[in-house]
């Protein structure tokens, strides 16, 4: 079977995975290292009355330009899809190690986008065992291995000096998230 991981990140209209909704969806499939997919999906909300205005700030969204985005019953077919073509979903042994900057937080949304989507069955697909360099930034960190003036991806990705291509966009943010991981475990390996 080999190493799978699925690197994602979610851009969302709020903090409340119950409440708010994604609006961008990115990942990356990696199989033994090798990229095997790479896709990034705008999705409108199931509910535009949740819509946070900060969220829309951050994320450089108007309603306007979410109202055309994709119907999130027709991304999750294509996402589950394409899933499916790495994971066998009846499989224990068979999963996706999740992987991603601050990951709980997107595994929390994207739980619940497939329960709005009637699909009870994330776990089906993900491993328990997650890759998140965030907590490994915060102890490097509170031991002085690194200095930095919080822990935001945008400022990590400067300390170790990979291109974060726009700040708040899912698939740039993953991408960055992808080369933080492998640069972490590249260092981690060579002080063996």
């Amino acid at each position: 079977m080999g190493d799978k991981i699925l690197y994602f990140d979610c851009e969302t209209t709020g903090f409340d995975p119950r409440r708010n909704d994604i609006v961008q969806l990115a990942f990356i499939i990696e199989i033994n290292g090798e990229v095997a997919e790479e896709h990034s999906f705008h999705i409108q909300p199931f509910n535009y009355s949740t819509i946070k205005a900060s969220a829309l700030e951050c994320n450089n969204l108007t309603v306007e330009q979410i109202r055309t985005f994709e119907e999130p019953r027709t991304v999750y077919e294509k996402v589950k899809n394409i899933w499916e073509k790495y994971v066998t979903r009846i499989s224990v042994d068979d999963k996706f190690y999740p992987a991603g900057y601050g990951i709980d937080f997107d595994i929390r949304f994207i739980n619940h986008w497939f329960k709005k989507n009637n699909d009870h069955g994330i776990g089906s697909f993900l491993s328990e065992k997650k890759i998140d360099p965030l907590p490994i930034m915060r102890m490097l960190s509170r031991r002085g291995g690194i200095r930095v003036k919080n822990h935001q991806l945008a400022t990590i990705c400067n300390h170790y000096k990979i291109p974060l291509e726009k700040e708040h966009d899912a698939l740039s943010d993953i991408r960055a998230t992808r080369q933080l991981i492998h640069k972490v475990l590249r260092k981690k390996a060579d002080t063996r």
